[in-house]
């Protein structure tokens, strides 16, 4: 499944993603469906949020308290969508989050560029790249590049 979301500053697209994000990992009772889940945005700064995001709500999915605001949308929206009753909601999101917490590497949330960066890592030799493989989006590399060759 491939879902885009795109709104202006502030319009919610974090908890609208994390929401989703959440509803896939916890749909089942596999703990480690979240290693099976990309998450790609623009910038290091929405990554980093969005991965603090998904922390803060698992940790309030599996405390078992009355929760409010966003955190009780994604409970409601779990529960409803996932058709599993909020306890259980708490158990999967125990069980995510410290599977979570002990394979780390495995959440895959990362810009755009750091995702093609380390897919074309693994060919940079094949394809006779630069080692250093230094992204740019500098016309003037390029011209120069070009020319040079």
């Amino acid at each position: 499944m491939f879902k885009v979301l795109h709104s202006s500053a502030g319009a919610g697209k974090t908890h609208a993603l994390v929401k989703h994000y959440l509803l896939l990992a916890l749909r089942g009772a596999d703990p480690s469906a979240y290693a099976r889940i990309l998450a790609l945005t623009f910038t290091n700064k929405a990554a980093a949020e969005m991965r603090e995001r998904i922390l803060q709500y698992l940790e309030a999915l599996a405390s078992g308290k009355a929760l409010k605001g966003s955190e009780a949308d994604v409970l409601n929206s779990i529960a409803g969508e996932a058709d599993i009753t909020t306890e259980e909601v708490q158990q999967r999101a125990q069980n995510v989050l410290g599977h979570m917490l002990h394979h780390w590497p495995q959440v895959a949330v990362s810009t755009i560029d750091a995702f093609t960066r380390r897919g074309v890592m693994a060919f940079a030799r094949d394809l006779r790249l630069d080692h250093d493989l230094r992204m740019t989006t500098e016309e003037e590399y390029y011209r120069a590049k070009a020319v040079d060759q």
